[in-house]
This record gives C-alpha cells, structure tokens and sequence, in this order.
C-alpha cells in the first residue's frame, strides 16, 4: 500500500487534534528528551508528515501533538483522500508509517488488537499481522495479554513475568499480585515462575476465594522464607520428608563430621556427602562412620 506522495496540504491543527482516534494505536508518551526533539523538528517542518484521510488520522497522532505544543496554527499533511479504502488497507498504511515490526509495547499490540477484533471482525491478513510481529504469533499472543487483569498487564510490561507465567497465575487476585510485588523482585525471574505458579495451584487446590487468597499471600510473605514456605504448603510430603532426613542425620550421623545433603525438593537420584579429616586416625572414624551410612541408606533412599 503506497500513499501518493504528491497530495500534500495544509490542514487547521484544531480539525486534526478533533479528529476520530480510532487509529491511535502507538505510544505518544515520550519522555521529556525525544518530546522536545519532535518539537523541534515539528518547528523546522523537518518531521515525517501525517497522513490523513481528509479528516481522519490515520498516523502521526504524535507529531500532531507536538505542533500543538509548539503553538502552531496549521501543520502539512498528506491525504490519502480515499474514497474505496477499507479500514484493513488504512491500518495497513499506519503500521508502514510506524515501521516497527516486533518493537511495539504491549499497550500497543492491545490496541492494534482490539481494532481487529472490534473493527474488523477479527479477520485481517497475513501482510498486516506480520507488520506488527513477525513469526505469526501476535493474534495469539496479543489476545491472550488482553485476558489478563490489569495488574498481570503490569506484571508483564515490567517484565517480571512473561506471557506463559502470568497465563499460569492468572487466578492468583489482584490484591495478592500486588502485595507479593516488592518480594518478586527480590527473586530471580524464574523463581518468580515457580512460586507465582506454585501459589496459583494452592489456590486452584483449595478453592480459596479472594479474601482466603489474600491471608494466603500475607501469611506467606511473614514466613523466614517465603519461597521455601510455598513449595511446604504446595507439597506437604516434602515436610515430611525432610522431617524423616533430619531425623536420619541425628541418629546415624551425629557428631561425625559428616554432612549430608539431599537433591533440593527431594526431586533427584542421588545424595551428596561432605566431610574433612585431619590425620589418618581421623579418617579411618569417618570411613567406619560411612560404612554405617551405608548399612543403614535404604531408609533415605526411600525418600527420593
């Protein structure tokens, strides 16, 4: 789709500001920096110029913008002046304006996204959707985001969870997400995954309302450690195993020097052992202290 580079004219900036926004997709809150560079350009007729459809702005929402910032009066545009263009092939044109594949936010996606589900039925074609992401994927990805509650969106955008996650977590309330935020960000993003999901099936399990969820969470977050406390409500047997492990190493190894340690969660095949020795006597205690151990391993192996 290619705009006739020769209708160029001068438009009242009061018509385009009360133009329809239905093509305002893209972002138009730029820091203070790139604001004042568009201003600029805008002042020395430098900037890319609107494109129109005699009323109706079709891209350039940002540029229009700073013009009435920068106290103009009337700003050049080009009109496309359709007559037989359907809303597909104007959308089309904006996303070629933009030139950004795969570099929008997600408030961006969402917006071009409801436009297709709201404007166009949800059919629009191949050529459209790979302008705004390429690998065929945003249709799926961008409605999916849409389903979240405003603070996964916020989750998200900030990068604290990603799409698959937020999906996973989705019934955790927004009340618990926001209370749990300070202590996510003090975990690395794919301990994130794991309690926020981890949190989602007690939830899920035991079919706690908003108020029960939120005593879930706050209970939690009193915790030495939170993270460790979640995986103990999530699978109690991992209690008791670790009870039966301590257990084991006061019996059969107090005071040998001798530590003992199992795979984390249990979730492994094999046990580790650390130990030092300060003379050849010492050593042979150690080794008579392992050869208990291995009498007696049955009973920790059944913990595995």
């Amino acid at each position: 789709m290619k705009i006739n580079s020769q209708n160029i004219y001068e438009e009242e900036l009061g018509k385009l500001l009360n133009s329809s926004p239905i093509f305002d997709f893209f972002s138009t809150n730029h820091d203070d920096c790139k604001n004042h560079e568009i201003i600029d350009l805008v002042k020395k007729e430098l900037y890319p110029l609107p494109v129109v459809d005699n009323e109706l702005v079709i891209w350039g929402f940002h540029i229009i913008n700073a013009a009435s910032k920068a106290g103009m009066k009337n700003l050049l545009c080009r009109n496309i002046n359709s007559k037989n263009l359907t809303k597909e092939e104007k959308l089309l044109i904006a996303l070629q304006c933009e030139n950004r594949c795969s570099n929008y936010s997600w408030d961006e996606k969402e917006k071009i996204y409801l436009f297709i589900v709201k404007e166009l039925e949800g059919k629009v074609s191949n050529s459209v959707l790979l302008l705004v992401e390429q690998g065929g994927v945003f249709l799926n990805t961008a409605s999916l985001y849409n389903s979240f509650s405003p603070v996964l969106k916020t989750f998200v955008k900030k990068g604290i969870i990603d799409l698959k996650t937020a999906k996973n977590c989705s019934n955790i309330p927004e009340n618990s997400l926001e209370l749990l935020e300070p202590y996510l960000l003090t975990l690395s993003f794919s301990n994130r995954r794991i309690i926020l999901t981890n949190i989602s099936e007690i939830i899920k399990k035991g079919v706690l309302d908003n108020d029960k969820s939120f005593s879930l969470v706050k209970g939690l977050l009193k915790e030495e450690i939170p993270f460790e406390a979640v995986i103990i409500i999530r699978y109690p047997e991992l209690s008791l195993c670790r009870e039966k492990f301590d257990q084991f190493n006061s019996i059969v190894l107090k005071d040998s020097g001798i530590k003992l340690k199992h795979p984390p969660y249990f979730e492994g095949s094999s046990y580790s052992a650390e130990f030092s020795f300060r003379s050849k006597k010492h050593l042979e205690k150690i080794i008579k202290r392992l050869s208990d151990l291995k009498e007696k391993s049955d009973e920790i192996f059944e913990l595995l």
